[in-house]
Formats: C-alpha cells, structure tokens, sequence
C-alpha cells in the first residue's frame, strides 16, 4: 500500500514539475496585449523611433510586463519590467534580451536593464518627452545619467 501512495506521489511530483517547462523567455509568442507600453511621439526634439521600435520588438514576449525606453542619436536606453515569477531565469534573461537589442541597433550604443529605478526614472523621462519639457541637451544629459545609475555596483 505504501509503495503505491509513494509511486502516485512521484507522479504528481514530476507532473507538477514539468507543467509549464515550454515557457522560455527566449521563445517569442503571440503579442503581449498586458505590456504597459508608450509611443513617444517622433515630432519632438529628438527622433524617438529607435526606442519605439525597441518596443516593438519586446512587446512581443509573454514574460514582460513593461517596456520603458528612450534614445538619444547615439545611445539607446531600454528598461524592462519582468513577470515576478519569472524572475529567477531575470540574468539570463536580461543577457538574451541585451543581445538581441544590440544586433537590432548596430548603429548606437544600447543600454539595458532590469532594475526598476530605471524603469521609474525612464517613465518619467518618457512623460516629460511627450509633454515636450525636454530639450535635446538635457535629454542627453538625463540619458548620460541613467546610464551611468545602470552601470553602478551597488
């Protein structure tokens, strides 16, 4: 009797475990409709394309929940926002999406991140850009900023 509630056990162990093992970050799904997602207008100062094109392209997987970003000439910032439940795999994650970024914008340096100070501080930055509070000097240097706030060692 004991080895059969134990042999059951296993099945629901093993069962349990593998439900949801096809549901990678990498593999890109149909397109996520719960991403909190904003269009930068493209008429203001600096041409936002690039990071509304950014966001395209991550809207697209299922296991981000937001995509903040927003570019100078030269430099592309992304923050993303991950499901808190997939925030184990966040490293590998990060260094896939980080990757994939930088072969779809050859041309600019991209900065990207997971961290949500820089989530919080790109959607402010994106508010002030569409209420054209920003001019393209400032823009730069609020960029410059966010960068270096990413690359710190805390």
């Amino acid at each position: 009797m004991y080895r059969i509630i134990l042999m059951i056990g296993f099945i629901f162990l093993f069962v349990g475990c593998n439900a949801n093992s096809n549901t990678d970050t990498s593999q890109q799904g149909e397109k996520n409709n719960d991403i909190e997602l904003t269009e930068i207008s493209n008429t203001k100062t600096v041409d936002q394309q690039p990071s509304n094109q950014a966001k395209q392209v991550l809207q697209n997987y299922t296991n981000i929940t937001k995509v903040k970003a927003a570019n100078t000439s030269k430099l592309l910032l992304i923050a993303i926002d991950i499901k808190h439940s997939k925030r184990f795999s966040l490293k590998k994650t990060e260094q896939y999406l980080a990757k994939k970024m930088k072969k779809e914008f050859p041309d600019m340096k991209v900065e990207f991140s997971t961290d949500q100070k820089i989530v919080l501080e790109l959607d402010q930055l994106e508010k002030d850009l569409q209420a054209n509070k920003v001019s393209n000097k400032k823009l730069k240097k609020r960029l410059k900023k966010l960068a270096k706030l990413k690359n710190e060692k805390t």
